[in-house]
């Protein structure tokens, strides 16, 4: 299957294991690399995040306060912050890695079991061409 040379295009698939026909949506070359290169620079900045926010929060949560004295506004957004880049930096990171810019549009029951993966060699049940 070739990439448009723009936008997207719209093919049809044949699972070679079930026979379904899968209706799939492909994107350009260029815009896969730079979705795939957006998903990698925002785990970046969601680790730099992560780090920022856990330094501040040990920071502020070790201070001994006076009497009366409350943590500041920004503390809890810290502790926010750390648990949403926890889980984001590695999802962000994965999509980034394995984004290929091939999305399925419309797959039989169950669709979990349908995925579109680069292929190496010979897929088993398939003639060469």
């Amino acid at each position: 299957m070739r990439r448009p040379a723009s936008g997207k295009h719209s093919v049809e698939l044949a699972c070679p294991m079930c026979d379904a026909s899968l209706l799939a949506e492909v994107r350009t070359e260029a815009r896969t690399r730079r979705t795939s290169a957006l998903l990698l620079v925002l785990a970046a900045l969601s680790v730099v995040v992560f780090f920022a926010a856990f330094a501040y929060a040990v920071h502020e949560g070790g201070r001994t306060l006076p009497e009366g004295q409350s943590l500041p506004a920004l503390f809890p957004v810290s502790v926010v912050s750390i648990f949403i880049t926890f889980v984001a930096a590695p999802v962000l990171f994965l999509q980034g890695r394995r984004y290929n810019g091939v999305t399925l549009l419309d797959a039989p029951k169950p669709r979990r079991l349908h995925g579109i993966m680069p292929v190496r060699g010979q897929v088993p049940g398939t003639a060469t061409r």
